[in-house]
């Protein structure tokens, strides 16, 4: 499965992936440029946060937000598409 013949409108991915290298989503991006993507994180630092607000991601979501936050990010993400 590869994003270029999936039909992903929007990715939702978890920080935890993020930790060590924020590089892949420029990679993403590189693939799929107006692709919305949001962040998902447990837990929040200045540096995780200052690391991946830079990707120029759709969404930052901290958990303790609530899952309505996160549900209203993917709505809006996939409602800005371009049809």
């Amino acid at each position: 499965m590869t994003l270029q013949n999936q039909g992903v409108d929007a990715l939702v991915l978890d920080a935890a992936l993020l930790e060590e290298d924020c590089g892949f989503i420029s990679v993403i991006k590189g693939i799929e440029r107006d692709l919305p993507i949001i962040i998902c994180a447990g837990s929040n630092t200045p540096e995780l946060e200052s690391n991946i607000r830079q990707q120029k991601i759709f969404y930052y979501h901290i958990n303790s937000f609530g899952i309505e936050d996160l549900e209203m990010a993917i709505s809006n993400a996939i409602d800005g598409l371009p049809h």
